[in-house]
Order: C-alpha cells, then structure tokens, then sequence
C-alpha cells in the first residue's frame, strides 16, 4: 500500500516500552517488520496474493506475519498506535482492496466468462463467497463376496431384530380348555 509507514503516528506517541526498545522486544533481536517489508506484503495481499506467497516473496515466514498481526491487533484493542498495530490495519485494508477488486471483476464480466474471479472469491474469502453447502460425508465403497455380503445381512438382520416379549403372564398364558 502506497504511503505506508511502520514509524509512530505523530499524533499518537509510542508507549514507553515501545519507545525504549525500539523494534524489537525487550532484549530481544530487532524485528524484520520495516517500512518495505510491510509495504511489499501489504502490495501483495492487495494484489490478490495469498499472505503465504506474499511473506514468502518479503522473506519472511507466514508464522512471523500471522505473529505480527497478532501483536497488532492485541496493540490496537489497547490503543497503542504500534509498527505491529499498522501493520495489522495495512493488511486488513489489503484484503478488502484484494475482495473489493475481485467482487469488481465478477460484476464486469458478468456477460462474458465471471468463473475466473468467482473462484477467487469462494476460496479466499470463504465465509462471504463460499458455497453453504454442509459438509459432505466421505464416501466408502466396499467390495465384498456373495458370501460375505450374505454374513453381513444376517448380521445386521439379528442385529436389528426386535427381542421376543417375555411371556405374557401365566393366567394370559394358559389355553382357553384348562380353565
């Protein structure tokens, strides 16, 4: 995304741990999030890109970008403008530019062939565009002989079959002449 920045907003200042350790946690390594690897991921995703071929492309893993997110998001519920916070809000604003372009694409060749964007969308963004079928059962299919597929009736049939009721009581139980 143009004009991306993972420096402070001036408008909000960096908490003092932030400010201290700079990019990197508490003694810690410096973090690979910079201003062009943010950029370069952010252009990615916008792009259509998955954020795994995106990472890859920035040289970084897809578990350090979902770690960044993360931080950011937990930075954001707590109202620190962070590199992490921005980031995490660069790379939501990605995926909706990323949906957006491709919604924009079905309605456009509408007429012609829209399979190619509608794809997309049903396996990128699931839960919006993505079939509600339910989940099918895996099929089995099972080759047996004459004889076994008789065994397994009988099988089943004992096994289904209703238990005999236990005699009735003795007076009901008694032929009509003895009485």
């Amino acid at each position: 995304m143009e004009g991306f920045s993972v420096e402070a907003a001036p408008d909000k200042p960096l908490p003092r741990e932030i400010a201290r350790y700079g990019n990197r946690g508490v003694g810690g390594k410096p973090s690979a999030l910079s201003d062009d690897v943010a950029a370069s991921i952010s252009r990615d995703i916008a792009a259509g890109h998955y954020m795994n071929a995106a990472a890859r492309a920035a040289g970084v893993s897809y578990a350090t970008i979902r770690e960044w997110i993360a931080r950011g998001e937990a930075d954001e519920a707590h109202g620190l403008d962070t590199p992490y916070a921005r980031f995490a809000d660069a790379i939501s604003r990605a995926e909706g530019e990323a949906e957006k372009r491709l919604q924009r694409a079905v309605e456009q060749h509408s007429d012609e062939d829209w399979r190619a964007p509608a794809f997309i969308l049903e396996r990128r963004f699931r839960d919006r565009w993505g079939k509600n079928d339910q989940q099918q059962a895996a099929a089995v299919t099972i080759n047996l002989t004459a004889e076994a597929a008789t065994a397994l009736i009988e099988a089943l049939r004992c096994a289904t079959a209703k238990p005999i009721e236990a005699q009735a009581t003795s007076s009901e139980a008694e032929p009509a002449d003895k009485r």
